[in-house]
């Protein structure tokens, strides 16, 4: 059983992150509360209670039908319009975007809940409409659960202009971007201040083993809880050896541990099945897929059919900012209870230096040709350089691209003013840094 529970958290991952998870839990509340309200409509407190407000009820039978057959109507019409609205943003983010940010925001909840307020109406006023009754000695008019329908209705119609608004927001990409930059700034904090005056290394690990990964996939997340006790017990010290986001195959070697445990197989499993693989990439889950997206959406803005070179230097706007947050975070990471003093599970995390591989090196390439782009990569570096003095293991990286800057300007770039303004832009760089770079020609 125990080799299974990697496989039945990522389904539980696979549900949380549904666009029907929310609708479908808010329906079955709903569907739960009409039954209970027809339970509870002729009690003696309700009774009393629509007394007081009978001024607000309906007691008409035929009225009472009509008004719920009105509001089933115009609510499922609503929520086909909602359904065919997410439809667009998504076919629209992934044409301007990147596909990348569409996880995020299928997985928006603000419009989930909205879209189960509408399932869930429309399941209430069903259950109203079975219960009016048709024998006229025993009929008794639901007249407060058709007063809720009402109320429900009404506020559905609320919901459906914060649903146009927020939807209309959605499909901007400065909104867009501004999501995906805060939330991957939140985590940044988060981790810079889980190490902050932190004095932990890693252990020596030439002595470790390997164990190979079963599965193939992207490595996404561990149960780090679980895993850690499971560690603390057998007596382990455990290293995941490879970054969140990376794909394996079987056989991979995936994590080193102190000591040999090659002929317990059992162990083994349980240890593997702590590890979780799926494709979908969400900025919840960790920073590097906020750089990635921010990454992703410069790129496709450079793109011949989108041509929007202003998106793709606010992105690298952003991308310096969250670079300088970075280079206070160490390239690895580790996991202990807080009772205890010595951790025993550590994990590989991103250097600056694959991060500015992975995520400017791209932009520059797609937009080599453009001298706003190549003017903006230079001003990153130099904001760079400015929050990370210090900080100078990032000094080499930073010279190292932008010598490829200055390469790529004097390959692409012909046009005598916009190198003028970028050999201005580099000696501006170089007066205020101690970078060793050379002169454009």
């Amino acid at each position: 059983m125990k080799k299974y529970l990697g496989f039945f958290r990522e389904i539980y991952f696979k549900i949380i992150n549904s666009i029907a998870f929310y609708p479908s839990f808010i329906a079955t509340a709903f569907l739960g509360f009409a039954i209970a309200m027809m339970w509870a409509e002729y009690t003696k407190p309700l009774m009393d209670l629509k007394k007081q407000i009978d001024f607000l009820l309906v007691a008409d039978k035929e009225t009472a039908k009509s008004v719920l057959t009105t509001l089933v109507a115009s609510l499922i019409s609503l929520t086909v319009f909602s359904f065919s609205m997410v439809m667009v943003v998504l076919n629209t983010a992934s044409a301007n975007l990147s596909p990348r940010v569409l996880p995020g925001l299928v997985s928006k909840k603000a419009h989930q809940i909205v879209l189960g307020f509408y399932l869930g109406s429309i399941i209430f006023c069903l259950i109203l409409i079975i219960n009016v009754q048709k024998n006229e000695e025993t009929y008794r008019t639901p007249t407060l659960g058709v007063l809720l329908a009402m109320i429900f209705g009404i506020m559905c119609l609320a919901l459906f202009v914060y649903f146009i608004e927020s939807i209309s927001r959605t499909i901007q990409t400065d909104n867009v971007l501004n999501q995906i930059y805060k939330q991957t700034l939140g985590h940044l904090e988060k981790w810079k201040s889980k190490y902050q005056n932190d004095h932990t290394s890693l252990p020596n690990r030439d002595n470790w083993t390997y164990l190979y990964s079963n599965t193939n996939g992207y490595y996404k997340s561990m149960a780090e809880n679980r895993l850690y006790k499971l560690l603390e017990e057998h007596e382990l010290q455990l290293y995941v050896r490879i970054t969140k986001g990376t794909f394996t195959v079987k056989g991979f070697p995936l994590l080193s541990v102190s000591r040999d445990i090659s002929k317990d197989e059992e162990l083994i499993d349980e240890i593997l099945s702590h590890f979780t693989f799926y494709v979908e990439e969400y900025t919840t889950d960790h920073y590097s897929y906020g750089f990635r997206q921010i990454s992703q959406v410069a790129i496709k803005a450079l793109s011949p059919g989108i041509n929007d070179p202003g998106t793709a230097i606010r992105a690298i706007d952003m991308l310096s900012i969250l670079f300088i947050e970075k280079t206070s975070i160490p390239d690895f990471g580790y996991h202990h209870h807080k009772e205890q003093i010595k951790p025993c599970l550590f994990y590989k995390e991103f250097s600056f230096e694959e991060l500015i591989f992975e995520m400017l090196a791209p932009i520059l390439a797609y937009g080599h040709s453009d001298a706003l782009v190549m003017l903006n990569l230079v001003e990153a570096c130099k904001n760079m350089m400015y929050a990370n003095k210090l900080n100078k293991k990032c000094d080499k990286v930073i010279a190292e691209f932008v010598e490829a800057i200055i390469h790529d300007t004097n390959e692409h770039i012909s046009n005598v003013t916009e190198k003028q303004r970028i050999k201005k832009s580099l000696e501006n760089l170089k007066n205020n840094s101690n970078l060793d770079i050379p002169s454009l020609m």
